[in-house]
């Protein structure tokens, strides 16, 4: 009820909300307002998906290398910032990593 009020409050139209009305119907807002659970079970989808697909790291670059190769691009460079990482942080640079060494 209220997310169907403040969808049309985004979209420029009017929008009233009855907030005494809102509370009446307590356990469908209890539901929907259950986003802990929600949030569980999409992690647990996910962490299923990419071990069915065998996602890992060194996977995904592979691809990612294989795709730039193709399209006659450069490849993937590490990077760091200096302006969003803390000094004296040590980086990880790994084996495939192309360019001056720390």
């Amino acid at each position: 009820m209220l997310a169907a009020e403040v969808q049309r409050r985004m979209l420029g139209k009017s929008a009233t909300v009855d907030v005494d009305a809102a509370g009446q119907n307590a356990q469908r807002l209890a539901a929907e307002s259950n986003v802990r659970d929600q949030l569980r079970r999409l992690r647990a989808h996910l962490d299923e998906t990419v071990r069915e697909l065998g996602i890992t790291p060194s996977r995904v670059k592979r691809v990612v290398d294989t795709a730039l190769n193709l399209a006659h691009q450069q490849p993937l460079r590490s990077h760091l910032d200096e302006s969003i990482s803390p000094k004296g942080f040590t980086t990880y640079q790994p084996d495939w990593f192309v360019g001056p060494r720390d």
